[in-house]
């Protein structure tokens, strides 16, 4: 049976969930030297690996649901975008931030690039130069 006395309750409860769920990352402490494991619970799960986006439906090819899936679908791996494909371009370049479509797709992608992401929220600058530290270090 329903309890009336719990329903203020649920309110806040659903907008705090809600709140924390709109691509963005964490306000977790960043790391210098960043690792895929920082990079996934930073970035990845909160802003990117959300329902209908890059989890288990794996929008644009692109699985991110958690850190075996983000190296598989990330490292040296062509985009399916057919620009990013003729330009040559790949997903992370471990050591090239110039050639990495993830830079370029959360700082502000092209004409026919298709959306910045994450699509909901753009990334705060310290996570973007969280992926941007990540990769110049090799993607580790």
């Amino acid at each position: 049976m329903f309890d009336r006395r719990a329903r203020p309750l649920r309110i806040p409860l659903l907008l705090a969930v809600a709140v924390t769920g709109c691509g963005d990352a964490d306000d977790g402490v960043i790391p210098e030297d960043p690792t895929l494991a920082d990079v996934q619970s930073l970035v990845f799960t909160p802003a990117c690996a959300t329902a209908g986006c890059h989890d288990l439906n794996a929008a644009g090819g692109l699985d991110l649901s958690n850190e075996a899936q983000s190296r598989l679908f990330l490292i040296d791996v062509i985009p399916v975008n057919q620009l990013a494909k003729r330009s040559d371009w790949r997903r992370v370049v471990p050591g090239d931030v110039e050639r990495s479509f993830l830079l370029r797709k959360v700082r502000q992608p092209g004409l026919g690039e298709g959306a910045p992401m994450p699509i909901t929220k753009a990334l705060a600058d310290p996570y973007v130069d969280l992926l941007e530290r990540w990769i110049v270090r090799g993607a580790p």
